[in-house]
């Protein structure tokens, strides 16, 4: 029995430490090749930190400040270590801490990311129970059409039409940003949410302008959610 035991906890160990090793690895190409992409990119990191308007002994200066004078595996040596050290250095188009820019658009993110979900689960399990339930006839048929429209549409230009038609043309949703520039800073900051946080001081007009803004960038991929969400049960199949 003991033995026994110990081979069940060896074979476990053995996986866990498989699959870290496995996360490690992949980690470490994902840093890599976010590093070197960042390098052959044509935005120059020094211009981002002291502007087009700075003499050239201050660009030199920032240029070896940031380890862009050493070889490019040093260089790569020492962005992992300011990693270690949760030093995420300056965006590149912002010149901005990293941090600063993630804990400013991370809230939008999240509510984006939360709505768009339970969008796609809406749809995604009613077109689910369905086909399942209507296996070969019209239901099933219609689901599956959905289903495939949701796979093949690329989201790009179901955004792009979105905004032709219900943004552009008909006026029904809003355009770029979060919310309209007149309610802009309006809204008390309590949880970074717009629709939540203008809910809370009972903005109506504010939440209104808020749900114009995000109603497309939820419902774009809305589809392609829904057929990721359709179950093939076939226990559920009549």
């Amino acid at each position: 029995m003991f033995l026994s035991t110990a081979s069940v906890l060896g074979t476990r160990v053995s996986g866990t430490a498989r699959r870290a090793g496995t996360v490690l690895v992949t980690l470490l190409g994902l840093l890599a090749l976010t590093f070197f992409i960042g390098r052959v990119m044509p935005l120059d990191p020094v211009l981002a930190v002291v502007g087009p308007d700075a003499d050239s002994s201050t660009y030199d200066q920032v240029y070896r400040a940031m380890g862009l004078d050493k070889p490019i595996w040093t260089q790569f040596g020492l962005y992992l270590n300011d990693l270690l050290h949760g030093d995420f250095g300056n965006a590149l188009l912002t010149g901005h801490p990293v941090l600063e820019d993630i804990k400013r658009v991370f809230p939008a993110t999240i509510e984006l990311a939360t709505l768009a979900i339970l969008f796609g689960i809406l749809i995604g399990l009613p077109l689910g129970v369905v086909a399942a339930s209507n296996q070969g006839r019209v239901g099933d048929h219609v689901a599956r059409v959905i289903t495939l429209f949701g796979y093949s549409t690329p989201i790009f230009w179901v955004g792009m039409m979105g905004l032709l038609v219900f943004y552009a043309w008909l006026g029904w949703a809003g355009g770029a940003g979060r919310i309209d520039l007149a309610y802009d800073g309006m809204v008390p900051d309590v949880t970074g949410l717009l629709l939540i946080d203008s809910a809370l001081a009972r903005d109506w007009d504010a939440f209104s302008s808020a749900l114009r803004h995000i109603v497309l960038a939820v419902v774009d991929p809305g589809p392609e959610l829904g057929g990721l969400h359709q179950p093939h049960d076939p226990q559920l199949h009549a």
